[in-house]
């Protein structure tokens, strides 16, 4: 199941990863499972926005086993996207 996540390549808002989860009791549908720069995740399943389990829901640690299995290391800068792209620029 973890092994169909997609990285969304743009991270939007306030996230610095985003993955789409596909779910397991829905056909065709899918979640938004997003990091924050605060480090905070965040899912659009129904379990973690009315439960927010501790721990994260299922969503959260199917990513968890993707990022490890692809060797998908953890974003450790703080800084805005918008200035992460400036520094990326070299200038």
């Amino acid at each position: 199941m973890w092994k169909k996540i997609t990285v969304i390549e743009e991270p939007f808002n306030n996230y610095v990863e985003v993955y789409r989860v596909p779910s397991d009791s829905i056909w065709n549908a899918a979640y938004m499972v997003a990091k924050t720069r605060t480090g905070e995740w965040n899912c659009s399943c129904p379990d973690w926005l009315f439960r927010r389990p501790e721990g994260g829901c299922k969503h959260v640690y199917y990513v968890d086993l993707f990022k490890k299995e692809n060797n998908i290391l953890p974003v450790v800068t703080a800084a805005p996207l918008e200035m992460a792209r400036f520094m990326a620029l070299d200038v």
